[in-house]
């Protein structure tokens, strides 16, 4: 969905039919934007810096989404990591609530943040899905584990 301003909203396997919610309208994906989701999703280190956004949360959401966006490609972090980095190391359930609130899923990428011991933990789009989304970019996923990439273990695709 999309406003003035920018991209406000993606959802997971929508209808192809055009709806009004509220004041955003469901609209085709722009050139630009598919341009930059089809390099992601061939394995290409695609950061979506220029795609505008026009999102709205609280102040301390769109902090955690800020910095999930900080997280390169091809790494995770753990919610406790996400809790130190936006300056709140006790709040990890209010980092994995904002994180669940994330309105542009892959743009902020919050398929990146995994639970205590590198598990997996849960993903609004479905844990299937973040499986797939973190190999694609290259991790490791045995059973509800990730392990991060070794250099040059997967340079070759």
């Amino acid at each position: 969905m999309h406003n003035e301003g920018g991209l406000a909203f993606i959802e997971f396997d929508l209808e192809p039919a055009v709806r009004l919610v509220g004041r955003r309208q469901e609209i085709e994906c722009p050139a630009p934007l598919k341009a930059a989701l089809d390099r992601y999703f061939r394995g290409e280190d695609e950061r979506f810096e220029d795609v505008a956004l026009d999102i709205s949360g609280t102040d301390f959401q769109r902090r955690v989404w800020e910095e999930l966006r900080r997280i390169p490609y091809g790494e995770v972090i753990s919610y406790g990591e996400l809790a130190e980095r936006v300056g709140a190391p006790t709040a990890t359930r209010a980092v994995g609530n904002a994180n669940s609130k994330n309105p542009v899923p892959i743009l902020i990428p919050c398929h990146r943040v995994v639970a205590v011991g590198m598990r997996i933990g849960g993903y609004t789009g479905g844990v299937r899905r973040k499986v797939d989304l973190l190999r694609l970019e290259g991790l490791q996923v045995d059973g509800d584990r990730v392990r991060r990439k070794s250099p040059g273990l997967f340079d070759q695709r």
